[in-house]
């Protein structure tokens, strides 16, 4: 089944790899503060190609973090366990609360995930613009200008 599988952003790397991606991107992303997905993302090497997809991205500065965002299918999602998720993920919450122009990540729910932690530990730099959650093959939509 491994075999048959492809992650999205694994698939256009391997067709960067055959010179057959387009990579005349019209926009930069600037920085992106992206997360490892904690479940999957590690053993899939779904980060790496993501990373490496978004480094193609002329001016676009990729900063990857990893670790729990404290939420796990429907645990941290209870009443009963939501502070003790949220207090887990406090770590990744405060990494990808630093100065960014977009949040992004391969798994939607630990995006919303993440962008709720930082809401609840008020972690939004109110001097700057709030960075916008975005998932990585929306963002080459960006960088293309589609």
């Amino acid at each position: 089944m491994k075999e048959a599988f492809w992650a999205p952003t694994e698939y256009l790397i391997a067709l960067h790899g055959e010179s057959a991606l387009r990579t005349d991107f019209s926009n930069p992303l600037g920085k992106v503060n992206y997360h490892e997905p904690f479940l999957g993302g590690a053993h899939l090497g779904i980060a790496r190609h993501t990373e490496t997809l978004l480094g193609l991205v002329p001016h676009t500065e990729v900063n990857v973090f990893k670790g729990s965002p404290g939420f796990g299918c429907h645990w941290g999602n209870q009443r009963e366990d939501f502070p003790g998720a949220i207090k887990l993920g406090q770590r990744v919450f405060r990494q990808m609360a630093e100065p960014a122009d977009y949040l992004s990540t391969d798994c939607q729910l630990t995006g919303r995930q993440i962008a709720w932690g930082i809401e609840i530990l008020n972690l939004v730099q109110t001097s700057d613009k709030k960075p916008e959650l975005v998932h990585p093959i929306t963002l080459l939509r960006v960088a293309y200008g589609l």
